[in-house]
């Protein structure tokens, strides 16, 4: 909520003064508008002439989602570098047959392995992380 005290509004041909400049990086912005059902965040991208914008993408109250598709069309972070919850999931499950199947496997490569799944569990969402199988599940 402070960003939007601070954050500027957004000045451009056709939109009220109700969106406030969150980020501005080449020719994309991101923007928000505080609204009675909480914060609504869109990226767009800027006319030639910076006077107005278009190509909007809307994201409800997903901020994460909307900085991520920020960092995009800003150019400040490749599409190709960013995975969907469903690639890390199989990428974790990846990780974890080999670790399981894998007699080859070095000490440092298990590690390795064993190192990026626990990244990949922090940045899962609860729904999508793996069920670990309770005691009495496993009798």
């Amino acid at each position: 909520m402070r960003i939007f005290e601070c954050a500027p509004a957004l000045k451009a041909v056709g939109l009220d003064d109700t969106y406030k400049v969150l980020a501005d990086f080449g020719d994309a912005v991101l923007a928000g508008q505080l609204g009675k059902k909480g914060a609504r965040f869109v990226t767009w991208e800027w006319d030639f002439d910076r006077q107005g914008v278009h190509a909007g993408h809307y994201f409800m109250e997903n901020y994460e989602a909307a900085k991520q598709d920020f960092a995009v069309r800003a150019g400040l972070v490749e599409n190709q570098r960013l995975f969907s919850d469903e690639q890390l999931a199989v990428i974790r499950d990846a990780c974890e047959f080999a670790l399981e199947d894998d007699a080859t496997l070095s000490y440092a490569e298990e590690k390795q392995l064993q190192s990026v799944q626990e990244q990949i569990e922090l940045l899962l969402p609860q729904q999508t992380q793996k069920q670990r199988p309770t005691m009495e599940q496993t009798m």
